[in-house]
């Protein structure tokens, strides 16, 4: 009988121990989540050290002998967990710090060894399972701070506003195109700012299917599309753009503003008669035709070197004045242009009171007061004499209005369109 209760007592506590497990590994998987973007961080990694509570100075002392991440930890010494024997840890700690830890301080040091190493297996297995459909990856809020600090650092001048600054979302889709190793064009209307994102920003949670084939809850920030209607508007997309892909370290703020500073100029160029202003669709286009460009360049080989220049860097300035680029910014002829007339042979006067008609009863248009088509003007006339227009009907015996020469009809003035006369008399019956 005690042997039965014992063994369901057994039994009961197993059980027990088995769920506190399941909801501990449930609890750390979102801690490896919430944290896998900050393997190479810093930051992140002094931070969750002072938060276990090991002291500053070993936090320094580690920085001194280059362990300063989550992945230089994980791979400081022989030992792995799981092992019974941590020999090999404890003498690296004695080493670095100058003492071995005590017994309080020796628990948090492996417990920051434990989640290094997690993270780090975690991040092998996250670049081999993703695919193109995966979310993008979050980087942590610790990492994006410093990474905003140093930036407005660098640019000074520049004022750095809730509408200016780019929406953490921004922030993440830019980054992990330098973890894909490749860029792609990100349309203006998403490029959110900080203030949007934190009136409008919404989740979708969804069921989606992993690797697997076990079913795991999907989490995914979404918000709306942004208004860039307006100069001002789209100016403020371009630079909210061009400061997250400074920030995630592919390209230099310098370099893309000087593109958006070439491509609002070309818009507010005066252009030459005839044509029309460069519009916004236009540099649109200008515009993804260069990231295509970038984006084909710098495939592969995303990655700065050190001491050399950032391959985007080198790509938008070889690529910014190409030929298939400009030819986006070209003007346009405009709608209203005059366009060369045909001269057709005419007949005797119509009868009929609307716009001329070579039959002569033509009665096609209602109007009375507009030029007549076809009527082409020869080189040694002007339709135009003292800001006067004259009337081409008339010029030719065509004009059928009741007024005397040297007024104006429905059309214009009755006076000779050669341009050494301009008296008042026909076209066709001047004897010059």
């Amino acid at each position: 009988m005690f042997t039965e209760l014992g063994g369901q007592q057994l039994q009961s506590s197993n059980s027990h121990v088995e769920i506190n497990f399941k909801f501990f590994q449930l609890e750390f998987y979102f801690c490896l989540v919430q944290r896998l973007m900050a393997i190479d961080s810093r930051v992140a990694f002094q931070n969750r050290a002072a938060e276990l509570g090991i002291e500053q100075d070993d936090i320094e002392a580690l920085a001194e002998k280059g362990i300063n991440n989550y992945i230089t930890y994980a791979y400081c010494c022989t030992f792995q967990p799981g092992q019974t024997d941590d020999t090999a840890l404890t003498n690296f700690l004695g080493t670095a710090l100058g003492a071995a830890p005590n017994a309080a301080a020796a628990t948090r040091f492996r417990r920051l060894f434990f989640e290094a190493h997690a993270l780090s297996l975690e991040d092998l297995k996250s670049r081999a399972d993703r695919v193109e459909s995966s979310e993008a990856r979050i980087l942590p809020l610790a990492k994006k701070m410093d990474r905003i600090r140093q930036q407005k650092e660098r640019l000074v001048g520049l004022s750095f506003t809730p509408q200016s600054e780019p929406s953490h979302f921004l922030i993440d889709r830019v980054c992990q195109q330098l973890e894909d190793n490749v860029v792609t064009y990100v349309d203006l209307n998403r490029c959110s700012s900080r203030h949007d994102e934190a009136l409008h920003s919404k989740v979708d949670t969804s069921l989606a299917l992993d690797n697997a084939g076990g079913l795991r809850l999907s989490k995914k920030q979404r918000l709306d599309d942004v208004n860039v209607t307006g100069e001002h508007k789209l100016r403020q997309a371009f630079l909210r753009r061009s400061l997250a892909y400074d920030l995630a370290g592919i390209a230099t703020f310098s370099i893309l503003d000087l593109w958006t500073q070439k491509l609002f100029e070309k818009m507010n160029e005066a252009p030459l008669a005839n044509y029309r202003h460069i519009s916004v669709e236009q540099a649109i286009n200008a515009d993804k035709a260069l990231w295509v460009k970038v984006s084909n360049e710098t495939r592969g080989k995303l990655h700065p070197k050190a001491g050399a220049d950032k391959p985007s860097d080198v790509a938008f300035t070889k690529f910014a004045d190409h030929p298939e680029v400009l030819q986006h910014l070209t003007p346009l002829q405009s709608h209203g242009m005059s366009k060369p007339e045909h001269t057709h042979s005419f007949s005797a006067a119509g009868k009929g009171k609307g716009s001329y008609n070579a039959e002569g009863k033509g009665k096609s248009s209602k109007g009375k007061g507009k030029t007549a088509p076809g009527i082409a003007v020869p080189d040694n006339c002007e339709i135009f004499v003292d800001g006067k227009q004259l009337c081409k009907r008339w010029q030719i015996g065509c004009c059928t209005a009741k007024v005397k020469p040297g007024k104006r009809c429905m059309v214009g003035y009755r006076m000779c369109w050669k341009k050494a006369c301009h008296k008042l008399h026909p076209g066709n019956e001047c004897p010059h």
